[in-house]
Order: C-alpha cells, then sequence, then structure tokens
C-alpha cells in the first residue's frame, strides 16, 4: 500500500512537532474526516486499516497551537490567503469581536461574548435567528443541542451545508427508510456496485478492496455511457427499467411480495417513447440493454449515489431499479446513499429545515417534541440553505450563528448575504474565510474544542453509532466544548427558562438521545469500542418494509 504509506509519513511529518499526540488521535481517535468513521487504526467496514487519506490529510488540525491574535488586529492582509492557509493560522485560542467599521478582531472575555450573543438572540424576532451547523467534526452532542437550541429560542432555522431534505423524503416515501439499508461491509460480499452520479469523486477506498474481491464496479458515464447530466442519468434508469420489464427481468416473486405500484410503473414507462429517452440519455439502444442484462446476471447489486445531489426523481428511479431486480433486504443488495460526513446524523437529530429529532416535522410530531421538551417547538419549516441565502440577502437574518467551519471560501453572492447580517456568529476550531466577511454590525468568533479533545458519539453514514474516544493532551484553555457553549449562550437568553437547558453533562445529552430519537436507545450505556446500529444492521429485512403496507412504493404509487 504505497500511496497509505506515503500520506501516513506526510502526516507524521508534518505533525512531527507533536507527534505524540498526532499518534495517540490516529492509534485512539474516531476518523473525523470521512463518512465511515473508524475504531482508532481498524476499519469498521472490513478488517484491515482504515484507509482514509483525508484524515491524514487534516491531522494539523488536531495537533495545530493557538493563532498569533497579532495576525487579525487588520484582516485586511487575510484576504489574499486561500482557505487552507487562512486556516493554517493557527485555532482560536479565545473569544474574538469585529464589530462594523474596525480593521480586526480583538480578543474578549467569554463572559462579554456570551451575553452578547444572548442579548441580541433575545431581543430579536426568532424567525430571523438562525443556527446553521457544519455536519464535519461535531459530535451528536453538538448536533442535538444545536436543534434544541435554535427551538427553544422560537425559531425554525436550523440546517446544514447540505440540503438532503428533497432526497431524504424520496426514500422514506418509497422505503419507509431514512438511510442506507445495508452496511458497507455488504460491498464486499455483492455481485454489483452501481454508482449513479459522482463522476468527479474517487469513489469511497472500499471500491478498491470490494473490486479487488471480484465484485463489478458499474459507474454510469464510465462503464455504462451516459449522458453528464442528471436530466440524462435520469433518462437511464427509466430506460433501464423498461427494458427489464420487456424482457421479462423483473423478480416478479419479489415484487409480487414486497411492493405496491407495479401495474401503474409498468403502464407509465409503456407509455413513453423508449427511443426518445435512450437518446436523452446519452446512451444506445445496446447499451441499456446490457445495463440490463448485467443487473438480470448478478445475484445481489449495491446501488450508491449523492442524495444530496439527485433530485426526487432520480432517487425514486433508483430505487425502482433495485426493486424491479429483488436487490433489497438480504447481504449484499441494497440502497447505499452517500452524503458528506455527519450529514445523516443532522438528519436523525433534526439539524435540519423538515426534520425534527427521529423523523420529520409534522405538527403532531413538534407538539409531541414540545411537551416533553418544555417549550413550544414551532411546527413551520425552517430555512433551507437556498432560502438562508435569500432571507440574508434581504437582510431578514438578525442573528447568524453558525457551528463549524464551511467548506472553502464563500461565493459572491454568499459574501454580500453575510454583511447584511446583523451578528454573525462563528463557533469553530480556525478560522474560515466566511468568518472574514465585513459585518453589518458585529462578527463573534468563538473557540471550541476538536472532536478529540471533547469525546462523545458520532453516527456514521453506514448508521453505525459509535463512541468517540476523548484524546486527551491538546485542549487550548480558551476553547470549550460546542454543546456547553450552545448550552450557555440559550440559557443566557432566556435565564427565567435556564431549567429547560438544565444540561450538566454531555452524558445527560446521550440520555436525552436515547429516549427521543428511535433507534438510538441504548445510547446512554454505550463504551468504546461498542457500536449501535440504528434501526439495525439491515433495513426493510426479507424485503419487509417500515411504510403503512409494510411494501416499497414503486414509481409515483399512492400509499395504501
Amino acid at each position: 500500500m504505497p500511496s497509505l504509506r506515503g500520506d501516513l509519513g506526510r502526516a507524521l511529518w508534518e505533525n512531527r512537532a507533536n507527534l505524540d499526540y498526532a499518534w495517540r488521535v490516529l492509534r485512539r481517535g474516531a476518523c473525523d474526516a470521512c463518512a465511515l468513521s473508524s475504531n482508532g487504526l481498524a476499519d469498521w467496514s472490513h478488517p484491515g486499516l482504515h484507509r482514509c487519506p483525508e484524515r491524514l490529510a487534516r491531522l494539523w488540525l488536531a495537533t495545530q497551537p493557538a493563532l498569533d491574535l497579532r495576525a487579525l488586529a487588520d484582516v485586511g492582509h487575510l484576504a489574499a490567503l486561500a482557505p487552507d492557509e487562512l486556516q493554517r493560522l493557527g485555532r482560536l485560542p479565545c473569544p474574538l469581536l469585529r464589530r462594523a467599521g474596525e480593521p480586526g478582531f480583538r480578543p474578549i472575555d467569554w463572559n462579554e461574548a456570551l451575553d452578547l450573543v444572548a442579548a441580541r438572540a433575545r431581543a430579536a424576532d426568532p424567525e430571523r435567528v438562525c443556527l446553521r451547523v457544519a455536519p464535519q467534526g461535531l459530535t451528536n452532542e453538538a448536533r442535538y443541542l444545536a436543534q434544541k437550541v435554535a427551538r427553544f429560542l422560537g425559531s425554525p432555522h436550523v440546517l446544514t451545508c447540505t440540503d438532503l431534505g428533497p432526497g431524504v423524503a424520496a426514500l422514506e416515501a418509497c422505503l419507509g427508510v431514512a438511510g442506507p439499508t445495508l452496511p458497507c461491509a455488504d460491498w464486499l460480499r455483492t455481485d454489483l456496485l452501481v454508482r449513479v452520479g459522482g463522476r468527479a469523486s474517487p469513489p469511497p477506498p472500499i471500491v478498491e478492496r470490494a473490486r479487488a474481491a471480484g465484485v463489478t464496479w458499474l459507474p454510469l458515464g464510465v462503464n455504462v455511457p451516459c449522458g453528464d447530466t442528471p436530466a440524462a442519468e435520469l433518462a437511464l434508469l427509466r430506460a433501464t427499467a423498461a427494458a427489464l420489464i420487456e424482457k421479462d427481468g423483473v423478480a416478479r416473486s419479489f415484487v409480487d411480495a414486497h411492493t405496491e405500484g407495479y401495474e401503474a410503473l409498468a403502464a407509465e414507462l409503456e407509455a413513453l417513447d423508449f427511443d426518445a429517452l435512450v437518446a436523452q440519455s446519452g446512451a444506445t439502444r445496446a447499451a441499456v440493454f446490457d445495463f440490463a442484462a448485467a443487473l438480470c446476471r448478478a445475484q445481489d447489486a449495491v446501488f450508491l449515489w449523492d442524495l444530496g445531489d439527485c433530485d426526487p426523481a432520480t432517487t425514486q428511479a433508483i430505487c425502482d431499479l433495485a426493486l424491479l431486480r429483488g436487490f433489497l433486504g438480504r447481504p449484499g443488495s441494497g440502497l447505499a446513499p452517500l452524503s458528506a460526513p455527519g450529514a445523516w446524523a443532522c438528519v436523525d437529530l433534526g439539524c435540519a429545515p423538515d426534520r425534527l429529532p427521529g423523523g420529520p416535522l409534522t405538527a403532531e410530531r413538534a407538539a409531541t417534541l414540545g411537551a416533553r421538551y418544555g417549550f413550544p417547538v414551532p411546527a413551520s419549516p425552517g430555512h433551507t440553505p437556498a432560502g438562508l441565502l435569500a432571507a440574508a440577502s434581504a437582510g431578514r437574518v438578525d442573528v447568524l450563528y453558525r457551528v463549524g467551519a464551511g467548506a472553502g471560501a464563500p461565493t459572491a453572492d454568499e459574501a454580500a448575504a453575510l454583511s447584511q447580517v446583523g451578528l454573525h456568529v462563528f463557533q469553530g476550531l480556525p478560522l474560515d474565510r466566511a468568518a472574514l466577511t465585513a459585518p453589518q454590525d458585529a462578527v463573534l468568533l468563538l473557540p471550541a474544542r476538536t472532536r478529540h479533545e471533547a469525546g462523545g458519539c458520532d453516527t456514521t453514514a453506514e448508521r453505525r453509532l459509535q463512541r468517540c474516544p476523548r484524546v486527551a493532551g491538546r485542549a487550548l484553555p480558551g476553547a470549550r466544548s460546542d454543546w456547553q457553549i450552545l448550552r450557555d449562550v440559550a440559557q443566557r437568553a432566556c435565564p427565567e427558562r435556564a431549567q429547560q437547558l438544565d444540561v450538566p453533562h454531555a452524558q445527560a445529552i446521550r440520555e436525552e438521545l436515547a429516549e427521543v430519537v428511535p433507534g438510538y436507545a441504548g445510547l446512554e450505556r454505550l463504551r468504546h469500542p461498542e457500536v449501535l446500529w440504528v434501526g439495525g444492521e439491515r433495513l426493510c429485512e426479507g424485503g419487509v418494509c417500515p411504510t403503512p403496507s409494510g411494501r416499497a412504493r414503486l414509481g409515483s404509487a399512492p400509499p395504501s
């Protein structure tokens, strides 16, 4: 594994000033750079080392020292730095404040910082308060408390950088589940791995192991001819479904026993112009029938796609292909929607505009959760990322509270929108570019601990709930755990209701999570290196789905 050795060597050399701590993070900590995570150096999904180059490339974030405050006294000279260069200046050592018209940031103490945010949140209309959570690098304790704090303040606006809502809704409508149906270990025991979209992204490292084990890798647009647009991929999927029906390639025993809507789907596909679909896909008739034949030859198959990049129609079309062949509910067969690290946890825990902890946002569920919390939970959907951008651009955001760094530099539109926000709070480790945008009123930087320093729990992309052990030794004196900062802000904003957020320690959050979120029961007793499968190791076992009818929905079939 020369690449792994080279990546490891570069990482250790880059962190040579804190080599002992860097090695302890790798050996004892959970990977915070990919969606699958790890048990120290060991991979969860298969025997052997966890081969995540991004983890090694990001190791410096766990070992870097505090930045020199003189670098932020005037931020004008930082504009030429790339996002990575900006982050490498060092970690935030203490709260820092920049007011409108000031050239840079000045240090303030924690009491002044917390009082500033609390006063602004208390004075603002809750509809003008937004909390944005970066999925990566946080613990479930921080994610869960972030959504609770937003709703404690009366705001429905809690969201992440990636809008998985439409894709998750499509999955739930079809299968009754909101996540991958099988563990990644099954990728190594299947016959066929079908990849939809994501051509610009390298495949996950486990794909190489699967191919070495004899699994056929079938990415659309590479091994299967297809245009490079979402419309072309959708056309190919629908044409392939039509080809399966035409050539008697449907697993009728599975379809009849475990799905609904087959006759309607077959009629819908028959009414379409097959040659027009093929032309729209950018493939050929022969390529479409070859793809259908490959699906028919396979005893098992796993379908992979980026849930945030596919529209609901494409997600449904992927599910249709899998269901028509019976690829669901057994080892080696299922659906594996891909997402950014931490994104599934945000869906589970309600850090999304149309979600509550444990499920979709409905008036009934909001009332039930409000009774549990002791305060009203807004029943209206919050801003999507696009909605937040529009609201900020129009000057309708008084407080924007970001937990965790964003990816890369903000676009020109995003920077313009940030400049219209009243108070912009950034809670994280090193700086990101968005924090340097000149404020309408003020920008406040709050230093957080790393996940290794704080410890906690996390939900991986395969629905594996794990404890992330604390790796002591590098915490900056001025930094605090993400969940502690959020709690303190909320309690100061509404001191008369502070007991409703009485969270003395992280274990209290885990105990509440175990009660509030279905599938998380047992989290309160979880110890490293134990794991807990959210909903079970496989979902829809035996083809039985948690829908009202117990069946998966094909096409646009109405629910029973």
